[in-house]
């Protein structure tokens, strides 16, 4: 996961710290809304009075000033739903001054600062309809603080603010499964070219399900691993929209929850769970949190939480990412960096090992030093392999496990890999990773090797990099010549490493010379082509009485405008766009002629352009950290064939 930054507007406009509501962060109907979840801003800057009122007959509230000095503000906190937009009316009473105006701001909690601001002026007597767009900018999923700021001119005034329309996300389309189907899905991600998502970017926010699968899809892929660090990041829906759209998804998770908060933690794991965390010999990974892989407790827990993503979402197939001790080169360092070594851990080892003592990574002169008392420290490294390996074997294959709950999906095997001399044995030994090891114990269909960090850092690596990781290939047909090879890259998580077309196929080659079954990278809302080329019309499609317009990338909310009024070009007719609807990638449209499924059109799409607002920031792009806006030349137009909008 990576942080996700936004645009803070000056605080000066509107207060910066808010106390807290009457009751935080939850949803009600509009009218209860309206009794229970406004707060005033505070004593020195007193909220207005508030009453319940009307607005066409649809319950409003009512917001009197007395016309004193200062801005008069409120506050309502809200949980919402995925959608498009947040709208309401404010009707200025035909008694104001005029001059006044209002202000209105999102922010991700009270204390934080605008995503967006507005300002609307009041005029006597008069509505004013205030309309939020969302393009992408934030998450509508998440909880927000809606904050309504009035100018009064000095004189007083009365608003009505009506019902807040939070309109929900596209209701989630059937996708009817068949055996024939899943076998089809399942030879996919076993043979095929993959990527991978993390719906947390602001990338596949606000936009359906279907545009986000018919986006993998136009760009020639196979199949999906889905990675969620917490199963409450899983898209309602969507693992059953890209297998609609014949795409083959698998889960991907990380097994000891580093990305979770400590509060989440607390609510979710059973009594003891901080005895069970990771503990380094240093401090620099204490932003994180680990779980270890030594508690019974915790796996049977762990069963629970995954199983209920696998049978809640219908995945084709399961890996974990990166089950690891997560330090490369640890005992190399100096100081030595190691972990783990809690008290939990430790008791562990002894219980496992016969061992009264546990090696030391911090005193030279400790006649248990690791470099000193190198068989104390080998029984260490064993251990650690045991104990990942136990780990992934209970959660997959144990009682309760993965394969009593979704039998018949794919089960993938990960380690990492890197173009360093015995790499093999050095990964083993740092970070408890042994391939032949873990296939032999977990046997799995599919064992995928990760690109490790210095290598997919590095913005010098070659394409051809595969070609040096024979050795990491080799083990995997050590331990069983029938489990099929992955490869997975990083193609743009660092602007300077983000991988050009050219360099892609030098990695796609090299995968085959390599004898690799299957690809996949990280992460598709990063890839090179969303940052340097503009958008590209791939397929048109008609569903009932809408024709979509499906481009390999995600659009500017304002390209929806551009097209309406636009003629499409038959060889017998043409069709006029009457009205124009975005959609992430997708470009809905409805005509005052419907086209037929099989006609060709010609598309004018001159000034089509993508959105850097909802890509994940570059640094070496600076001063525009998310790069420009990328456009369709003026003049452009694609001819295509209208297809069948059913998969």
């Amino acid at each position: 996961m990576r942080k996700l930054l936004y645009i803070t507007l000056l605080s000066t406009v509107l207060p910066l710290a808010l106390p807290a509501a009457v009751e935080d962060f939850k949803s009600y109907s509009d009218t209860e809304a309206l009794r229970k979840n406004w707060t005033g801003f505070g004593g020195g800057n007193p909220a207005p009075a508030v009453v319940l009122s009307t607005l066409d007959g649809v319950p409003a509230m009512e917001l009197t000033t007395a016309g004193g000095p200062g801005d008069k503000v409120i506050v309502r906190e809200l949980a919402v739903r995925p959608g498009e937009r947040l709208a309401f009316t404010m009707h200025s009473d035909a008694k104001n001054a005029p001059g006044a105006y209002a202000y209105v701001a999102l922010r991700s909690d009270r204390n934080a600062g605008n995503l967006v601001l507005h300002d609307f002026k009041l005029v006597p007597g008069q509505p004013v309809k205030v309309e939020i767009p969302n393009e992408g900018r934030f998450n509508w999923q998440d909880h927000l603080a809606l904050l309504i700021c009035l100018h009064d001119a000095g004189a007083p005034m009365r608003v009505t603010v009506g019902a807040i329309d939070l309109p929900g996300a596209a209701a989630v389309r059937e996708f009817h499964d068949t055996p024939e189907a899943r076998k089809a899905r399942r030879e996919k991600l076993l043979y095929g070219r993959t990527t991978q998502i993390d719906t947390a970017f602001p990338y596949y926010h606000n936009r359906s399900n279907e545009s986000i699968a018919s986006e993998l899809r136009v760009n020639g892929f196979d199949g999906v691993w889905y990675y969620t660090g917490m199963d409450t990041g899983l898209r309602s829906g969507l693992v059953g929209e890209m297998q609609r759209q014949k795409l083959g998804v698998g889960l991907m998770t990380l097994p000891s929850l580093v990305y979770w908060s400590e509060a989440q933690l607390a609510e979710r794991l059973p009594a003891g769970w901080r005895d069970w965390l990771i503990e380094f010999t240093g401090r620099e990974m204490d932003i994180y949190r680990f779980i270890g892989f030594v508690y019974p407790e915790y796996n049977r827990w762990y069963k629970n939480y995954l199983n209920g993503m696998l049978a809640g979402h219908g995945f084709d197939a399961f890996t974990f990412a990166e089950i690891m001790y997560p330090i490369y080169d640890g005992p190399e360092r100096n100081p030595p960096f190691y972990g783990d070594v809690s008290p939990g851990f430790q008791a562990a080892f002894k219980a496992a090992t016969g061992n009264a003592k546990f090696p030391n990574f911090t005193d030279p002169a400790d006649p248990d030093y690791f470099k000193t008392n190198t068989g104390l420290y080998r029984q260490l490294v064993e251990y650690r392999v045991k104990t990942i390996d136990d780990f992934y074997d209970d959660i997959i294959n144990g009682p309760g496990g993965a394969r009593e709950t979704a039998p018949g999906i794919l089960f993938a095997t990960w380690t990492l890999g890197i173009n360093i001399p015995d790499g093999v044995a050095k990964l083993r030994e740092w970070e408890g990773n042994d391939i032949v090891a873990m296939i032999r114990r977990v046997k799995p269909d599919l064992h995928f090797i990760q690109t490790h960090a210095p290598d997919w850092a590095n913005p010098a690596l070659p394409g051809d990099y595969p070609l040096a990781y024979k050795p990491f290939f080799d083990a995997v047909r050590t331990a069983n010549p029938d489990v099929k090879i992955g490869m997975q890259a990083d193609l743009g998580s660092l602007g300077p490493s983000r991988r050009d077309p050219a360099w892609q196929k030098l990695f796609y080659d090299a995968c085959r010379e390599a004898g690799v079954d299957t690809t996949t990278y990280y992460e598709f809302g990063l890839r090179w082509e969303i940052y340097s080329l503009p958008p590209r019309l791939c397929e048109i499609r008609r569903d009932g009485d809408t024709l979509s317009l499906v481009f390999d990338q995600r659009l500017g909310a304002e390209s929806a405008k551009l097209m309406k009024g636009r003629e499409l070009k038959g060889k017998e007719r043409s069709c006029r766009i009457a009205e124009c609807r975005w959609d992430g990638n997708l470009l809905r449209l409805k005509l005052d002629t419907l086209p037929a499924v099989g006609e060709v059109l010609t598309v004018p799409v001159g000034g089509v352009a993508d959105d850097p607002a909802v890509r994940f920031p570059a640094s070496n792009v600076e001063p525009m950290p998310r790069g420009p806006v990328n456009t369709i030349p003026a003049g452009t137009e694609v001819t295509l064939p209208v297809l069948d909008g059913s998969f």
